[in-house]
């Protein structure tokens, strides 16, 4: 894999010092060998100078001691840095990484670099998905996720590789797919007769498909998972997830136990008087430019509860007022704004489920008594922008007490 060095560092990389000669005792200087490149300060000065194939450059000291300039300069040298980049040309962004940073960059031409923060994610996974979104990229891979088994062509190759998408051979944390210098660990398959395209589809459709059964207990908020082929199955509570062992039974028998045993969420009615007591939830914003994806997460909370809903039947209609204060975190800044829950309209609740003026979105009922009632709302939308495409997901809790 082609590897860049920072401008800086080639420009003091393996230095070696000189001796300055007895004709020119108030002179200090050395050369970079690798980049013949000479850097000298007369002892007088307020600036050094840095001369590349005949030219020279002065630059200000800026109240610096040289002797510090020089060692700082002396101690990158034997403590390089790398800068690889990926430059997508048809939508003319460049993504770099320099290692040991905790963010890389991206730069469309004519716009700043902006940089980015890594997350959770490695520089080797942000790497992939830039060039997996880049039509112009010479690495087209894909990967059976049942089969953990990833796929990769190279454009003017005549076959593909077959491997793992966390193959590191070298142990260099770049995968081997992205390594041109890797221990070719991966299978080498010729194509024949076949284009990668015919081949890549073909891989598609024979990827096993992950059969996976979920059932939820509302009133627990508890989601059971099982997946054909396990002796296991996954509880996940406030996203804590437990493997349970099935310990001799199916999952068909296991299932109808955790059925009766789920507690009723409703056991009075919703018509009446409610007053708001809690309200807090999430708002999670995927943000795609250019094939690469940032995530921004916010939190929200009610700090103040003075609204109400009425709700009535025959005709089943609801009534909101008054307002609560919301304050939203996101990134360290938290700002305040005013909200109703509810306004006016119609409602319908079905089972566990409560839709209001026949929407297609509702909110769940998890809990309904003589005295609480608690809602939790889910949606999930994408909008695309100029080629801007943002992932909204939403996730809020609100609870309250009968009046």
């Amino acid at each position: 894999m082609k590897k860049q060095l920072s401008l800086y560092t080639l420009l003091i990389s393996l230095l070696f010092f000189s001796a300055c000669t007895e004709d020119d005792v108030n002179q200090d200087c050395f050369t970079c060998e690798t980049t013949a490149t000479e850097y000298c300060i007369n002892e007088s000065d307020n600036f050094y100078t840095v001369t590349v194939d005949g030219i020279s450059t002065e630059i200000l000291l800026a109240n610096e001691l040289w002797a510090d300039i020089r060692a700082q300069l002396v101690e990158e040298c034997e403590n390089p840095t790398e800068t690889e980049c990926f430059a997508c040309n048809d939508s003319g962004t460049e993504y770099c990484y320099t290692t040991g940073d905790d963010f890389y960059t991206v730069e469309i031409t004519g716009q700043d670099a902006q940089p980015i923060p890594l997350n959770d994610n490695s520089w080797a996974f942000i790497l992939s998905s830039a060039r997996e979104f880049c039509t112009d990229s010479i690495v087209d891979c894909y990967t059976c996720e049942s089969e953990d088994i990833t796929y990769c062509y190279t454009e003017g190759d005549d076959f593909y590789t077959v491997g793992n998408l966390a193959d590191d051979c070298d142990g260099d944390n770049t995968p081997d797919y992205l390594d041109s210098d890797t221990c070719d660990s991966e299978e080498q398959i010729l194509l024949e007769d076949q284009t990668w395209e015919e081949i890549k589809t073909q891989l598609e459709t024979d990827c096993p498909i992950i059969e996976q059964d979920c059932y939820t207990c509302v009133s627990e908020n508890t989601e059971y998972c099982y997946i054909e082929g396990n002796d296991f199955y996954t509880a996940t509570n406030s996203g804590d997830a437990t493997d349970i062992l099935l310990n001799g039974q199916t999952w068909d028998e296991v299932k109808i136990q955790l059925e009766n045993d789920c507690p009723s969420s409703i056991t009075a009615s919703i018509v009446g008087n409610w007053k708001i007591n809690n309200f807090y939830g999430t708002t999670i914003s995927n943000v795609t430019i250019a094939g690469e994806t940032t995530t921004i997460e916010s939190v929200q909370t009610a700090i103040t509860h003075e609204a109400f809903v009425t709700f009535t039947e025959n005709p089943n209609e609801y009534t909101g007022s008054g307002f609560i204060t919301i304050e939203s975190e996101t990134d360290g800044q938290i700002t305040t704004y005013e909200t109703s829950p509810f306004d006016n309209g119609t409602w319908i609740l079905d089972s566990n489920e409560l839709t209001l003026d026949e929407q297609e979105n509702s909110s769940i009922v998890t809990l309904l008594t003589d005295t609480t009632l608690t809602l939790l709302f889910q949606q999930t939308s994408t909008t695309e922008d100029g080629g801007v495409v943002t992932e909204t997901i939403l996730d809020f809790t609100q609870s309250y007490t009968r009046q």
